[in-house]
């Protein structure tokens, strides 16, 4: 039994596609990603093929020069994003800002310890409740 790769290489199976892969190299596929189309999953034994190897070899390089054409494609619609201008404002990661201890509340005996404007100064509970007699 002769292995496909063989009967590629040695057959008309492959000349009858030489233009087919002539364009493909022309338009910067590798060799490489050639062979890898061509042997790089296996074909199904004879018994059991419904179409010719020249077949399953063309539809492969179809599929090759689909994608090549795909990627050719989305290379030449790709555009970068734009730059931000001078004028546009770029955000800013938000510093931190150092933690400055505000005065608390000497109310209660000095148990409060709500936050107040002024140091000294008793926050709205302690002035509206009685101080303990």
């Amino acid at each position: 039994m002769q292995r496909p790769a063989a009967a590629l290489a040695t057959g008309t199976t492959l000349a009858d596609q030489a233009p087919l892969v002539g364009r493909l190299l022309q338009g910067g596929v590798s060799r490489e990603h050639i062979r890898e189309a061509l042997v790089g999953r296996p074909y199904p034994p004879p018994q059991q093929r419904t179409h010719s190897l020249a077949a399953l070899v063309a539809a492969r390089l179809q599929q090759l020069a689909l994608l090549a054409a795909a990627a050719d494609q989305a290379r030449r619609s790709w555009t970068a994003p734009p730059q931000p201008t001078a004028t546009e404002a770029i955000p800013q990661t938000q510093s931190m800002d150092a933690i400055t201890p505000k005065p608390e509340c000497p109310g209660q005996d000095g148990l409060c310890g709500r936050p107040v404007g002024a140091p000294g100064a008793l926050c709205t509970r302690c002035v509206t409740e009685p101080g303990p007699a």
